[in-house]
This record gives C-alpha cells, sequence and structure tokens, in this order.
C-alpha cells in the first residue's frame, strides 16, 4: 500500500532511467556505436537541457508529460517522508486532473489538453 524509496528508485533504475536526469538517447547509439552498453535499451547520456521553449528545457518525465513534473512518483510525496502512500496519490491524480481540466468539464479529451511542448499534433 506504500511505495517507498527503494521502489522508486528500482523504478527509476530499470523502467524508466530516461527520467533521472539522463538526457536522449545518445547519437552513437542510434548509429550503432555503443550498443554493446545496453543490451535491448536506448544509450542514455547525461545532459544539460536548453532552454528554448521547445518542451527539451524540461527535467525528467517532465519533457515526456503534459505537466512538468520531473519526478511523477515522489512528488506525490506530500510529507516528503520518502514514502507515497494510497490518500497521497490519490490526492496527486486528483491535481493533476484539474490542472488539466482547464475547462471544467469533468473529462479530458485530446481537444482541450495542452500540446506537449516540443511535439506535433497529428492532422486530421
Amino acid at each position: 500500500g506504500v511505495i517507498d524509496g527503494f521502489e522508486n528508485q528500482t523504478y527509476e533504475a530499470k523502467i524508466a532511467p530516461e527520467i533521472t536526469g539522463l538526457g536522449l538517447p545518445d547519437e552513437r547509439a542510434e548509429q550503432g556505436e555503443g550498443a554493446e552498453e545496453s543490451v535491448g535499451r536506448p544509450n542514455w547520456r547525461r545532459r544539460k537541457s536548453p532552454r528554448n521553449g521547445s518542451g527539451q528545457g524540461r527535467d525528467g518525465a517532465g519533457r515526456f508529460g503534459l505537466l512538468n513534473e520531473p519526478q511523477p512518483v515522489m512528488v506525490a510525496d506530500a510529507n516528503v517522508d520518502f514514502k507515497v502512500t494510497l490518500t497521497e496519490w490519490l490526492a496527486a491524480t486528483d491535481r493533476r486532473f484539474a490542472l488539466l481540466d482547464t475547462t471544467g468539464a469533468g473529462k479530458l479529451t485530446l481537444e482541450t489538453l495542452p500540446p506537449i511542448p516540443g511535439a506535433r499534433r497529428p492532422k486530421h
């Protein structure tokens, strides 16, 4: 019933290493170099994100989401005890929903959501 620091650390290391302050996939890995470093995973490298309005200025998971939350699990830790309880998680999801439901409709639709910085919307 609680996500603790150890579980979160495992999540960051094994499931989503890109949110830990690591940069985008290394261009060398895309060209086939350094592939032996991470079998089946992109070769992530540390980098400083430019603050140019493209969305790349966001850190951690903020680069991939609608809200700029670099670490979406631990940001839910309201009392900063390095554990996220179900109550804290539900409060965080309610807060996130309210931030995204700008029309107050009680639902989210693609048309009412803000674009992810740097992403292109599909043409209909």
